[in-house]
């Protein structure tokens, strides 16, 4: 009966050893946790969904991939992976307006954690203003360019805020009559 609990004993032992040896060898797994996010619910027609990826301290995790599930309002499915920049951000171009239902994941690498985020898109229609309330027209005597002259801007009513646009060459600018200010040029041809 002695021989029976020494042995007992001694197997309670080298079971002990054996676990505290496994616990003790064993790699400490622990991930830090990550966190992603989409940055806009609501853009317009050509932006990027934005979605950035960061540690628990908000720092950018860089370089990894993000699995993104885009779906319409009919139904169709778009899956995307995209990678992180150098800010954590992972961009993803948007090139119909449209509402979208968006899920995104993190599958974690040996540092983080996975991670995911789901929540739904707006895209919006680009909205034009005209630049224009009435035209005039007159010609240079120094060149053939025509230059088409206007008043208001983005549908102002300020009498003094003017407009002219070359018809030869699409060059067009935004000016105060009265105070002789301009407010830069753009080619529109």
């Amino acid at each position: 009966m002695e021989n029976q609990k020494i042995i007992i004993a001694l197997l309670v032992v080298i079971i002990a050893i054996i676990i505290v040896g496994f616990v003790i060898l064993s790699p400490f797994s622990a991930k830090e946790d990550s966190n992603l996010a989409i940055t806009d619910t609501k853009i317009n027609e050509g932006d990027s969904l934005v979605v950035v990826l960061t540690d628990s301290k908000g720092n950018a995790i860089t370089n990894e991939t993000v699995n993104i599930k885009i779906t319409d309002n009919e139904g169709t499915i778009t899956d995307k992976s995209i990678t992180t920049n150098s800010k954590g951000k992972a961009k993803f171009e948007m090139k119909e307006k449209g509402k979208y239902s968006i899920e995104c994941t993190y599958d974690g690498n040996d540092k983080y954690a996975s991670s995911s985020t789901a929540g739904n898109l707006t895209v919006k229609k680009v909205q034009t203003k005209s630049i224009s309330q009435e035209t005039s027209s007159s010609s240079s005597s120094s060149s053939d360019d025509e230059w088409v002259y206007g008043t208001g801007a983005g549908g102002s009513d300020d009498p003094n805020i003017h407009w002219k646009r070359n018809t030869r060459t699409g060059y067009a600018e935004y000016y105060n009559e009265k105070t002789g200010e301009s407010w830069g040029g753009y080619n529109i041809a």
